[in-house]
């Protein structure tokens, strides 16, 4: 069982840990953070072209990539391994439809109409559900409303994207298959998600007992998968704006692929 004092992962001795850890991962941490400041200068004063929606949309997806990127850095730096998980799967799904849109232009109100499909699924599960909690809701929400809301989805011709087919139209279909889809056993509470709170006695073949606290077994590559993936989105958006990629973001990418082992 890990030394803690009453605080966790909000204060106290976790800090402690926390200056270790940043320390004898020094080398990761400092790309992170200097990929983070490099991606905020991009866009510090920038103007983005309202009437570009290309642009735009590229834009706002890496935004919110930007805040998934620091969310994994903050998590991870506090050892908190199920939580930085989450995350970083929302980072890689920003990245997938982030990806697609780059690709392909078309894709771009697909993903927009979205909004049909997801506003029509919400108010048609209202009023089909039966839970006294919903009653005022659906009494807002009767057949004619739903009605209309279809209406409006049938009229964008709007159809359900799935995130497997977004992965797979930006060309990260092999991501999917393995570090989306590995992550998605942390996201959703799960048997397999409890693993990683239990600590296993190889020689017994039992559990031994809870595991709780930080948790360093994953730093390194959560923040170094994270470096990857957040560059490589960087060089895209470059590429959008037509402006030549920073030469130490390469270098940055570079030097991930080394540390990961990855050729």
């Amino acid at each position: 069982m890990p030394v803690l004092d009453k605080n966790g992962f909000l204060g106290g001795s976790i800090d402690k840990w926390i200056c270790e850890h940043r320390t004898s991962h020094q080398t990761f941490v400092r790309d992170a953070e200097a990929l983070n400041r490099i991606c905020h200068e991009f866009f510090s004063g920038r103007s983005v072209a309202l009437d570009h929606p290309l642009q735009l949309v590229i834009s706002v997806l890496f935004v919110r990539m930007m805040e998934m990127y620091q969310s994994v850095l903050l998590l991870t730096f506090r050892g908190m391994r199920s939580a930085s998980a989450v995350c970083f799967r929302a980072l890689i799904e920003a990245y997938f439809h982030f990806e697609a849109i780059r690709k392909d232009e078309k894709y771009l109100d697909e993903f927009l109409d979205q909004f049909h499909v997801d506003r029509y699924r919400m108010v048609a599960g209202i009023a089909k559900s039966e839970s006294e909690g919903l009653a005022e809701l659906r009494e807002y929400f009767t057949a004619e409303r739903v009605e209309e809301v279809k209406r409006d989805k049938d009229a964008a011709n709007a159809k359900n994207i799935t995130t497997k087919e977004a992965a797979k139209r930006g060309g990260n279909e092999g991501i999917y298959k393995t570090a989306y889809t590995l992550l998605s056993a942390e996201v959703h509470t799960s048997a397999r998600s409890l693993e990683s709170h239990l600590v296993w006695d190889d020689e017994s073949k039992s559990i031994r007992g809870l595991r709780y606290g930080p948790d360093a077994s994953n730093y390194a590559r959560q923040v170094g998968l994270s470096i990857l993936l957040l560059s490589s989105a960087f060089e895209d958006v470059c590429r959008v704006f037509d402006e030549a990629c920073v030469p130490v973001v390469h270098e940055i990418k570079d030097r991930q692929y080394a540390r990961l082992g990855f050729t």
